[in-house]
């Protein structure tokens, strides 16, 4: 389930690395409603997931205190995806409430910044989750959009079992086991590039 709720289309900016064009969506304040709920819970192949994507809020009172940038509780694959400025951590993945998990699910290119808290989240359950040439940069922002300049709790990698892994324990808890990152760039955070 992917729910784009209150956005509306921008149009096509040009895409960095090799990707020619990716689409890009805002997220508007039209009530005191969350803005948008991004989350994935079924099953993709690795042929499909998200591509050529730009995830990005204007503010923080926009999506609430309580919103992911992407939610992902099962197997999907992100290519060349930028997620920007969410109150929570950018990217969350973890494993479901009654079974499952982002099992064999890989981020190639995804550029996450300037969240409130970490760029990607790894939380309990999200098992042999590869991350490719990836960025996690500027994240563990004091105030939307503002670099970090001291030093604080957030990473650009946060893996993590219980706490910010399980928020409330509503989640089944299992230890992460197999997360592999080859080359990307996750410097400039709150506290660590990667905990």
């Amino acid at each position: 389930t992917i729910d784009f709720t209150k956005s509306h289309f921008i149009g096509c900016a040009s895409g960095f690395g090799s990707a020619p064009k990716r689409t890009v969506l805002s997220f508007e304040p039209t009530s005191q409603a969350r803005a948008m709920r991004t989350i994935i819970t079924t099953y993709f192949t690795f042929s499909s997931g998200l591509t050529d994507l730009v995830l990005r809020t204007p503010d923080w009172s926009t999506v609430g205190d309580s919103s992911y940038g992407i939610d992902i509780w099962a197997q999907t694959t992100l290519t060349r995806v930028m997620v920007e400025g969410f109150y929570k951590s950018n990217i969350f993945l973890h494993g479901g409430v009654t079974c499952c998990g982002p099992y064999n699910s890989r981020l190639v290119n995804v550029h996450s910044h300037y969240s409130r808290e970490h760029g990607i989240l790894v939380g309990t359950g999200a098992n042999v989750v590869s991350i490719y040439d990836s960025e996690a940069k500027w994240n563990g922002c004091p105030s939307y959009g503002t670099a970090p300049s001291s030093s604080g709790v957030y990473d650009g990698i946060h893996i993590e079992r219980d706490n910010a892994g399980n928020p409330g324990s509503r989640y089944l808890s299992y230890v992460m086991e197999s997360l592999r990152i080859i080359g990307g760039d996750f410097s400039y955070n709150s506290r660590y590039g990667v905990n």
